[in-house]
């Protein structure tokens, strides 16, 4: 069979390659390109699925496995519904005769237990949180539009470990770098206020 497939590829080839029919005649040619394309595709599936048939002259294609017969099984399905049956049946005469209650219990009885925080959590609550639009207010009105000046100052807020040392560092050192935010009592509040969030 391997030899039948690989010669009618090779006629067909030199047909196309020999016959100037083709050339002007897409249609025949489109034809037998496809008859090349099958064959090809015929000799590769027989060469992966089922080399043994190449080796023979006739191939006999794998006969399916025959249908299971079909059976009316209607008797074991009204056994095994009558078994679902005795199985429920059982089920209730095992169960107790009283009525079970549920009884809420109150919250006061819950035990609450706060959840330890994490590292994470720890950290974060000790650096400054500050919003977009107080960064923003901050950076335009209190540090006259420097952000890196304002960068500077939150770091080293965030590295002081005690509100007096905070304290003294925005009242000695930031505040007078700035005309000390004469007419800006406003925001200087609001920094205030977000700063002492820091501290509890």
């Amino acid at each position: 069979m391997k030899e039948e497939i690989q010669m009618d590829m090779v006629k067909i080839a030199q047909k196309l390659l020999t016959n100037p029919a083709f050339l002007d005649n897409s249609e025949l040619l489109v034809k037998e390109l496809q008859k090349l394309y099958e064959r090809a595709l015929l000799f590769n599936f027989l060469e992966k699925n089922h080399p043994e048939a190449l080796k023979k002259n006739t191939y006999t294609p794998p006969t399916p496995p025959p249908p299971p017969a079909k059976e009316e099984k209607v008797a074991p399905k009204q056994t095994q519904a009558d078994a679902t049956t005795n199985t429920w049946d059982e089920i209730r005469s095992q169960a107790p005769e009283k009525e079970v209650v549920f009884e809420e219990k109150s919250s006061t009885s819950k035990i609450q237990t706060e959840t330890p925080k994490t590292l994470n959590d720890r950290i974060a609550s000790q650096q400054l949180q500050i919003g977009l639009n107080d960064r923003i207010a901050f950076v335009t009105h209190l540090f006259d539009g420097d952000t890196e000046a304002y960068n500077r100052a939150i770091s080293m807020i965030n590295n002081l470990h005690t509100p007096d040392e905070c304290w003294a560092f925005i009242l000695e050192k930031v505040k007078p770098s700035y005309n000390n935010w004469q007419g800006k009592e406003q925001y200087e509040d609001r920094f205030f206020y977000v700063v002492s969030k820091r501290f509890g």
